[in-house]
């Protein structure tokens, strides 16, 4: 972190976030004079209209500058930054007054209580001194449109609850620390709730989404009466109730007001008149709508978000001919089952998770025809270190409707793509026009060796900062030199990391500010999290690190239990690393072959990738593993390889045949009943157990909840599709059903283990 000169009568430091930013700290304490000239220079920074700039984040004492390294650096934003600031004054950012009126107390404000307790204050005291202030917005984050009031009377301070609750209604008006704020969405939260308003701060539907944006004023207006209160409160519902209905009819989507993994829905076989359209027939674990994102909209509190392998989405999107910012379908942990209306080009790239149509098995990383009515598959879930994500690119990219700009899904903000959520049954994909040439397109193919997640080798690299110094070098130390494990809690916003404990030489609070991709923030208890496109915009965390931009996509393959390291570069190094990154995904990454007559099917992706090594001389483990993969997916029982070098070579492969059911569509690779003999007693002779395995590695939970009771006891008889568990893994629910109707003989696992893919979890008899 550098200083220089006064300007302006700021000394504002500078400090680099990898390659792709810079962030300009104007003060170290939190006062209105502060944040008015952080406002005010992202407000001036944004009328200078610098080439390059992305994202402009105001916080409380410092301005977070996002840009493209391929369009400027570092120091040209410096020089931008420290150019506005000799004619910056504190009053020189716009200002907006709006009034928020609020019902204090009762069922609105449960916690109000709670407040004038902890301040010594009657109730009544407390909602006049609330309501008597004049707020500032200082900076919007953690959610879009959550606005971080400055202004909070000294005497109303009260600490955030011990345990955040997992619901905050939607317009609560809350205290936490020396801040107020609105929620403008239901979210979790721990701030202490004193009253609620009807006003709606978020509407990604209006001309103008936000009705806060940093640097307004705020006054909050009380309103009389429980009743009139509540009568809004239900009015309010009533609406929005209608218009998600509305938009459910207009967007096809089945309502379904059970969970996303049990609720019944009626087939629907993706056909549509004059449409092209895909119907989910199964969403599997977390597949979602992405694009490339939503960039400049981070001041607001909207995350840029996207594809978490954007190279992936990319070169799938290239390969059809699509605009590479096209949408498709992000499938994480394991895959959904799809069945098309339409004719259509697709291509699969990211991880291997086993697609097949029609129980034929795909190539990844090439195009392939689908015709009306087919149904696409993934049999194999995740596995540890070969990839998390798998893309599916279609012709035309899938054409939902775009929120601000952009079709991602927001699974936080609970925006874009299908109603802000992951795909479920009975959701239907909108496709674009189809390719013009569908022959072109299958010719089609990359110049180089697919990113395969699994041959991605090596530390991921990092630039120190942007608060080192709140290390001790012990601490940078063991960042640098430990293994990592990712954690089953982590998600799309970010890989919580588990190892040795970080040792802060400061305390793990800091004032707020802007958040980049790839920043690793370390919270008290010492253990990293290293923070993905779709992270929150801003938080208060100390930042040991940020990742570069070259080694995002990297992080977005990461799933449960993989590990990693990293290594240290300078902002020189990241910049160069990433641009020559993205060199490898850009148009020159595709070429159309001549058409080559080869026989269908698995076998011609084998011979194919075989053919493809002998003439390279590419024999190594890597190759030896792919051609293994490529013959596993067709139906040969022997097959031998003979090479002579140098050096010789032989490869021999040999199973035995598996027979499936005649229709079976999405077999799982490892069966969730297995019959085997019950015991070798008289009694139990002719008896059999089926054995319940997990189907992801996750947490497997007996009941719904800590206060709940089981799912199921052990000796109960239960239905055939009975619920006997949930697996937990990062962040998402899935259901553990029985495969039969039998009796509960014995549970495996303890209630709260971790599992692995394909672990007995228990028996039916």
């Amino acid at each position: 972190m550098t200083e220089h000169a006064p300007t302006g009568g700021v000394i504002p430091s500078f400090a680099p976030l990898a390659e792709s930013g810079l962030l300009v700290r104007l003060g170290e304490t939190i006062d209105t004079e502060t944040n008015a000239r952080a406002v005010a220079l992202a407000e001036a920074l944004g009328r200078e209209a610098v080439p390059g700039i992305v994202d402009i984040v105001p916080a409380y004492t410092t301005v977070l500058v996002g840009f493209d390294p391929a369009l400027t650096d570092a120091a040209n934003v410096e020089d931008a930054v420290r150019s506005v600031l000799p004619g910056l004054g504190i009053h020189s950012a716009t200002t907006r007054l709006r009034e928020i009126p609020v019902h204090y107390g009762g069922n609105d404000g449960p916690d109000l209580a709670d407040v004038a307790a902890h301040v010594g204050l009657p109730p009544g005291e407390v909602v006049t001194r609330h309501a008597a202030a004049t707020y500032r917005v200082a900076c919007v984050g953690f959610c879009p449109g959550f606005a971080f009031l400055l202004g909070l009377p000294p005497e109303l301070e009260t600490p955030r609850r011990r345990t955040p609750r997992t619901r905050v209604p939607t317009g609560s008006v809350a205290i936490g620390g020396a801040q107020t704020g609105v929620y403008p969405m239901e979210t979790p939260g721990g701030w202490n709730l004193i009253g609620r308003t009807n006003l709606t701060l978020f509407d990604p539907t209006r001309p103008d989404p936000f009705f806060l944006r940093p640097g307004d004023e705020v006054r909050f207006v009380p309103e009389d009466g429980v009743e009139q209160s509540r009568s809004r409160g239900v009015e309010e519902g009533e609406r929005s109730r209608r218009e998600d209905d509305a938009f459910d009819a207009q967007s096809g989507v089945a309502r379904d007001t059970g969970s996303d993994t049990g609720s019944a829905v009626a087939p629907f076989d993706g056909s549509r008149d004059g449409e092209r359209t895909v119907a989910v027939v199964d969403g599997g674990a977390q597949a979602t709508v992405q694009d490339l994102g939503r960039p400049g909209l981070m001041h607001l509190g909207v995350s840029p978000g996207g594809a978490l392998d954007r190279r992936a989405l990319v070169l799938g999107n290239r390969l059809l001919g699509n605009d590479p910012g096209s949408a498709g379908v992000e499938i994480a942990l394991s895959g959904p089952r799809l069945r098309f209306g339409t004719a259509a080009l697709a291509v699969l790239t990211g991880a291997d998770l086993g697609a097949a149509l029609d129980g034929t098995p795909l190539p990844c990383w090439q195009p392939f025809a689908i015709d009306p009515g087919q149904a696409l598959a993934f049999t194999r879930p995740a596995r540890p270190g070969s990839g998390l994500r798998a893309y599916l690119c279609l012709d035309g990219g899938v054409a939902t409707s775009p929120v601000m700009d952009s079709r991602s899904t927001d699974l936080f903000g609970r925006i874009g793509g299908i109603g802000g959520r992951a795909l479920r049954t009975g959701d239907v994909l909108p496709l674009g026009p189809p390719a013009e040439d569908p022959a072109s397109v299958m010719r089609r193919r990359l110049t180089g060796p697919p990113p395969a997640p699994e041959d991605d080798a090596g530390p991921i690299r990092v630039v120190l900062g942007p608060q080192v110094d709140r290390f001790t070098a012990e601490g940078v130390a063991t960042l640098l030199e430990s293994n990592w494990a990712v954690s089953l809690r982590s998600d799309r916003m970010g890989l919580r990391l588990s190892g040795p404990a970080i040792s802060l030489s400061a305390g793990a609070d800091t004032v707020s500010e802007g958040i980049a991709a790839g920043s690793i923030q370390v919270p008290g208890d010492g253990q990293p999290i290293a923070l993905l496109p779709a992270r929150q915009t801003v938080g208060g965390y100390p930042k040991i690190a940020v990742v570069i931009g070259a080694d995002l996509d990297r992080l977005g393959q990461l799933g449960p239990n993989d590990t990693l390291r990293f290594a240290e570069v300078s902002p020189a190094e990241a910049r160069r690393l990433t641009l020559e990154a993205r060199s490898a995904i850009e148009a020159g990454a595709v070429v159309e072959e001549a058409p080559v007559p080869q026989a269908g099917g698995a076998a011609s992706a084998a011979s194919g990738e075989m053919s493809r090594m002998a003439d390279r001389g590419d024999w190594d483990s890597a190759a030896v593993e792919r051609v293994v993969r490529a013959l596993a997916e067709t139906e040969a029982t022997r097959f031998r390889l003979e090479l002579g070098g140098p050096p010789p070579f032989t490869l021999e492969w040999e199973r035995t045949t598996v027979h499936r059911a005649v229709g079976e569509v999405n077999p799982p690779r490892v069966p969730v009943g297995v019959e085997r003999p019950a015991s070798s007693t008289p009694s139990s002779a002719t008896a059999v157990l089926t054995e319940v395995s997990a189907p992801l590695l996750g947490i497997f939970y007996r009941r719904p909840g800590p206060d709940r009771p089981p799912y199921a006891e052990e000796g109960q008889q239960v239905e055939d599709g009975a619920v006997l568990g949930l697996i937990e893994v990062m962040k998402t629910y899935h259901e553990v059903r029985a495969p039969r109707a039998g009796v509960v003989e014995a549970f495996l696992v303890e209630d709260g283990a971790t599992v692995q893919f394909g672990e007995p979890l228990a028996h039916l008899a």
